[in-house]
């Protein structure tokens, strides 16, 4: 493999994986109001009846709180889910360690060096 070559399969990687990222992320960003329209009632419903059963705002704020951070946890998996799987299929792996050589800020630190950040084959030659 070249550094060109690298550099090539690394971007295609790189693109896509925005692609299949952003996509999602924008359509759910604009249905995120239609939601709100639909379920906002259910959801103030659900939480004067929380409060009358209890008659303690701190609970509430809590299982409101956990709610809101396991509907966040989940979006953010489901978004990133798409780019690790097209790296994982795609992408350029050592076959002796198996760590992807594209992902994240490693692509630049190999090509800067030539070789793998774990085990430090070399992968191309570096020419200034």
């Amino acid at each position: 493999m070249t550094k060109d070559q690298f550099r090539q399969a690394t971007c295609i990687v790189g693109r896509y994986g925005k692609l299949l990222t952003f996509v999602p992320f924008f359509t759910v960003l604009g249905l995120t109001p239609l939601f709100v329209w639909r379920f906002g009632h259910a959801i103030q419903t659900f939480g004067l009846w929380l409060r009358t059963k209890t008659q303690n705002e701190t609970l509430v704020g809590l299982v409101g709180g956990l709610v809101i951070g396991g509907i966040f946890v989940v979006v953010v998996l489901i978004f990133l889910l798409p780019e690790l799987w097209l790296d994982r299929r795609f992408g350029i792996r050592r076959p002796g360690c198996r760590n992807s050589l594209a992902f994240g800020g490693r692509r630049d630190q190999v090509l800067q060096t030539g070789h793998c950040f774990s085990c430090h084959h070399k992968l191309f030659e570096v020419t200034a």
